[in-house]
């Protein structure tokens, strides 16, 4: 199990970070957006991801700093690094 955290709560990163948490790692998903990370926690669903309830592993942040602390993988803007 690896500690991660995906920068960008976008529609990639965010199955993503669904598939990840399901196969066991703990991850971060971090959004630049506090209101819509906020939503996304409260309501465990993305705007366009419809019929998928986010895992209640999952952590959301706003702080950059707290997700990059984490990292392992990062996806953003169609780029994985």
């Amino acid at each position: 199990m690896e500690k991660i955290g995906i920068i960008g709560s976008g529609t990639w990163g965010t199955a993503i970070a669904v598939l990840l948490v399901n196969n066991g790692h703990e991850v971060t998903l971090w959004s630049a957006i506090p209101a819509e990370i906020e939503e996304m926690a409260k309501t465990r669903t993305h705007k366009n991801l419809p019929g998928v309830t986010l895992p209640e592993g999952l952590v959301y942040t706003a702080d950059l700093e707290k997700a990059m602390a984490e990292i392992f993988w990062c996806f953003y803007n169609g780029i994985s690094y």
